[in-house]
């Protein structure tokens, strides 16, 4: 049962960072489309740069205590970077 709560817990945790960085798309998206300026588009950088540290500095705890560590490993999970890109023509179909 603990195995189980331990996986659903990792399985939040990145899920939580996968969505931080689909927020962070949408600001992209709304600055590219000119939604928002670039303070706001900054501003959100920001604020999930900060979320993310906080959600793998706790992540780092959790597995540092050992809970799952036989389940899971003690390897971390990261994903690349990825690379938006936004053509004239996607943004003449979305502008109001």
């Amino acid at each position: 049962m603990a195995a189980i709560i331990i996986l659903i817990k990792y399985a939040f945790f990145y899920i939580a960072r996968g969505s931080l960085t689909e927020t962070l798309s949408a600001f992209i998206s709304a600055h590219k489309l000119k939604y928002i300026g670039d303070e706001q588009l900054e501003w959100a950088r920001e604020v999930e740069t900060e979320a993310e540290k906080s959600l793998n500095g706790y992540i780092a705890f959790i597995r540092k205590q050992q809970q799952g560590s036989k389940e899971f490993g003690d390897k971390y999970v990261s994903e690349e970077q990825a690379t938006y890109n936004i053509t004239p023509q996607i943004i003449e179909n979305f502008a109001p």
